[in-house]
């Protein structure tokens, strides 16, 4: 990351008027909001202030301040005037992880044991331990993964500024916090308010000053105790480069700074990036100004989010390198200065009233504790949808095909339609060759086939389980391609077989994948999985002994390792085997999904379909499959449970939703859960 001196960087004369240029444009553009965005109450009820546990939204707050999220995505928050901390998991299910609602105090312990006094901020790190600032008590806490809460320095009730190891050091309302990790040796940041300074506690409990002169405010940059700052409230850690940076909220000044350690020179120095000091304002462009900004995250990208607390807004700020010199550029994200209000929607229609702290999700989503309207609100653009529903199964197919393949391709899959147990082990050899499965009837080309194969005039095209009368039909759609026929005695043969031509093109897998071939909806889950690694699908009865054709192949492959669904049908002594086995076809598609995910499968790219109709969600395993997508399968006029929850637990990361063959009704439900 780059090391910015605090003095003024000059242009070079050859590029000043290229800069001058580029910087007018983006500063043109930086006024409004993305469209994209949405803003949506992700907790809480706006306006009622509480503290009740449960559901996102029957769940209450009073005054959330801030937000930590964790690698699970769980969400941890400081209700600041409840006097807990509180937790909101993936599924989105609010409990109070330490502190009694409603009563303050300083006592360490477990759970409700434990007592804090207005903490105002949290922090996480890669272990998972929660790190507090205690603002009313002045002191800073730790919640291990056990529940157990300590006292990591300062002592309660006793405000002063004292470096010192834990309880000896003095703190006076400390109300941000931040930590990062080296080598796996923890280091807290404390943005100390009411000393002006930012303070730092290493693993043992030593907290040393590194910036701002204690007890002094003012808006100096410089290096050490030579730089001033007013009311300090938030800060974050970037420890991507050689030495920590850290950028600050300094809310007095209504500014924005960045504080940096210079592993050379080895003394921390103080520069301001964005505002104008003193001067309270809601303009974007560079450098921008703020009103009492509060909150401050980092995204993946390193663009800055800040809550704006008097402006009643979100803003960003990002770094544009331009010419010899670095510009933070400051726009508005979500809300409108200084209007105040509770509305969701689109971000510039949306409304705050004191957003305090923010935090970002893995997955790039903003999270916001809105303050005065003690709720949780989220920001997040709108993840993409596509319809994929033809007439028929065979034009749903088609659409697929041209949606994932617009051009021509080199192979194509041709399978029935309307007798496809022979297509079930097809995908992760379509993947292979990166063509699209194409669905038929047995006793012909329909008009709306023939033009596709025609459109993508493939060089070769694979007849899955196909009778040899089609080929003539083939032949006049495409004159001159090579056809292969890959076919055996029954649908287990016919996997085996497919499993050899993978292995032809692919070579040796480093799994095998068995799956009822009597219980189609499991092979359609894990096609995409299966697809994405070139394991082949090999079949088995749900119920008795493995067929002595895939055991053979087991066998020959000489596999370790397989992934069994829906089906607990031995395998060979020696493999070594994942079972994903639910309580029905849901249950089970969301299973495998799970594993997908953990397998390097993403959400980015999901397909839902109904488990009910089999050759929509046949077509766009291989579709998924190129992608590293993942595909759920639901009941056509109801969301079974573990889907609903997969979705919801996941939202955050889904970009793109594909619906192949889904009924309008299923769409809506789906989308309302992704909202």
């Amino acid at each position: 990351m780059e090391r910015e001196a605090p003095r003024e960087r000059r242009i070079p004369r050859g590029f000043a008027f290229a800069f001058l240029l580029a910087l007018g444009m983006l500063l043109a553009l930086s006024g409004a909001a993305p469209a994209a965005l949405e803003v949506s109450t992700y907790a809480g009820t706006a306006q009622v202030a509480g503290s009740a546990n449960g559901a996102r939204s029957t769940a209450l707050f009073y005054r959330p301040g801030g937000i930590a999220i964790d690698v699970y995505g769980n969400q941890y928050v400081a209700d600041q005037w409840n006097h807990v901390i509180r937790k909101i998991s993936p599924a989105g299910i609010v409990s109070t992880l330490a502190g009694t609602v409603g009563v303050t105090g300083s006592a360490d312990g477990v759970g409700g044991a434990a007592l804090f006094n207005s903490p105002a901020d949290v922090a996480i790190d890669p272990s998972g331990r929660l790190f507090v600032a205690d603002t009313g008590n002045s002191t800073i806490r730790v919640i291990a993964k056990s529940g157990m809460v300590t006292t990591l320095a300062g002592s309660a009730g006793s405000t002063g500024h004292v470096d010192a190891h834990g309880a000896a050091a003095r703190f006076f309302h400390p109300s941000g916090i931040a930590v990062s990790e080296t080598g796996g040796v923890p280091t807290v940041y404390v943005a100390d308010r009411l000393n002006h300074v930012i303070r730092k506690i290493n693993e043992s409990g030593d907290v040393t000053t590194i910036v701002g002169a204690p007890g002094y405010y003012g808006s100096l940059d410089g290096v050490g105790k030579n730089a001033h700052f007013k009311m300090p409230s938030d800060l974050v850690v970037d420890a991507s480069g050689p030495g920590p940076v850290i950028y600050v909220t300094d809310t007095g000044n209504h500014t924005v700074r960045r504080v940096w350690f210079n592993v050379v020179t080895w003394v921390w120095s103080t520069a301001t990036i964005a505002g104008k000091t003193g001067t309270a304002g809601s303009d974007d462009g560079s450098p921008g100004r703020f009103n009492a900004p509060w909150g401050i995250a980092l995204d993946g990208s390193d663009a800055l989010y800040v809550g704006d607390y008097e402006n009643n807004t979100i803003r960003k700020i990002t770094r544009i390198k331009l010419g010899g010199g670095t510009v933070h550029l400051v726009s508005t994200v979500a809300g409108a200065a200084p209007l105040a209000g509770s509305t969701d929607g689109p971000a510039a229609a949306a409304r705050f009233v004191h957003p305090w702290t923010v935090a970002v999700h893995p997955a790039g989503t903003v999270y916001v504790g809105d303050y005065e309207n003690h709720t949780i609100r989220r920001i997040a653009e709108p993840p993409t949808f596509t319809q994929f529903v033809g007439p028929d199964r065979y034009e749903t197919a088609i659409l697929i095909s041209k949606k994932a393949y617009p051009g021509t391709v080199t192979n194509v899959f041709l399978v029935k339609g309307d007798d496809f147990p022979d297509a079930l082990a097809a995908a992760p050899l379509a993947a292979a060759y990166d063509g699209p499965v194409i669905l038929t009837p047995s006793g012909g080309l329909t008009p709306a086939v023939k033009a596709e194969l025609t459109r993508l005039n493939p060089g070769k095209v694979f007849f899955i389980g196909l009778s040899d009368s089609l080929k003539p039909a083939i032949l006049q759609a495409v004159p001159g391609v090579k056809i292969e026929t890959i076919r055996g005695i029954d649908r287990y043969d016919t996997a085996t077989r497919l499993a050899d031509a993978l292995v032809a093109k692919a070579g040796t897998p480093a799994r095998i994948v068995l799956v009822a071939g009597d219980k189609f909806p499991d092979a359609l889950s894990v096609a995409p999985l299966a697809g994405n690694k070139g394991w082949p699908i090999l079949l088995t009865p749900q119920a008795g002994s493995l067929p002595n054709v895939t055991r053979d192949k087991i066998v020959s492959l000489g596999v370790t390792k397989a992934l069994r669904v829906g089906t607990y049908v031995d395998l060979p002594t020696g493999v070594a085997v994942v079972s994903k086995v639910g309580t029905d076809r849901y249950h089970t598609s969301a299973l495998v999904a799970a594993y997908g995910d953990s397998q390097t499968l993403s959400y980015a790219h999901l397909a839902v379909a109904t488990g009910e109709n089999y050759p929509d969600a046949l077509v766009v395993g291989p579709y998924l499959a190129k992608d590293g997508g993942i595909l759920l399968l639901t009941h056509p006029t109801s969301l079974p449970t573990p889907i609903r929850t997969e979705l919801t637990v996941n939202r955050d990361w889904v970009k793109h939703v594909d619906f192949p063959g889904l009924p309008a009704g299923m769409i809506a439900t789906v989308k309302g859960v992704l909202k």
